[in-house]
């Protein structure tokens, strides 16, 4: 039972990386080019200098 807690902990480690690591940005030319499932629902998507990024 143990390892199998070790084992779960270890994958939601290893997949929140990907969640944190997938913000790289996207290319851009206005705010409606850049994906909508991009960012947290908290955030807000803006096209600056060419690339997409999650605001505040």
């Amino acid at each position: 039972m143990a390892e199998l807690l070790k084992f779960v902990y270890a994958i939601i480690l290893f997949l929140s990386i990907f969640l944190v690591v997938a913000d790289v940005g996207a290319m851009c030319e206005e705010d409606n080019d850049c994906p909508v499932f991009w960012c947290f629902p908290d955030q807000t998507l803006r096209c600056i200098t060419k690339n997409c990024y999650c605001l505040y």
